[in-house]
């Protein structure tokens, strides 16, 4: 059962429907092994941080950012509202990659 849910999911991140890993080079996988924590358990809260993360990109992404907001402080401060925003996207998107490649670590080794 462990595998074909592994497989499901690694489908689901490899066909894009969430955001495809890229080799990850600050991923250390936990190694599954008889003394440590289940695979099961493993897959399922990486998966949990993975639905999760790409829901906080959605919502980050279709939560309202307008100029109109943000003109009474001056020129400058929608640009940097637009900054942040993006700077914000590239942590969460950096982070649903990370857990990404954990996940697909975790199911590499059913």
């Amino acid at each position: 059962m462990v595998s074909f849910v592994c497989n499901v999911l690694l489908m689901t991140i490899c066909l894009g429907s969430l955001s495809t890993p890229k080799s990850f080079t600050m991923a250390t996988i936990p190694t599954i092994h008889l003394n440590g924590t289940g695979a099961t358990t493993l897959r399922d809260e990486y998966a949990a941080a993975y639905d999760a993360i790409g829901k906080a990109v959605d919502a980050l992404v279709t939560a309202t950012s307008n100029a109109r907001d943000f003109y009474p402080q001056g020129e400058h401060a929608y640009w940097q509202h637009k900054a942040e925003r993006n700077a914000a996207l590239d942590s969460l998107r950096s982070a649903h990659e990370y857990v990404g490649a954990m996940l697909v670590g975790i199911c590499d080794q059913q």
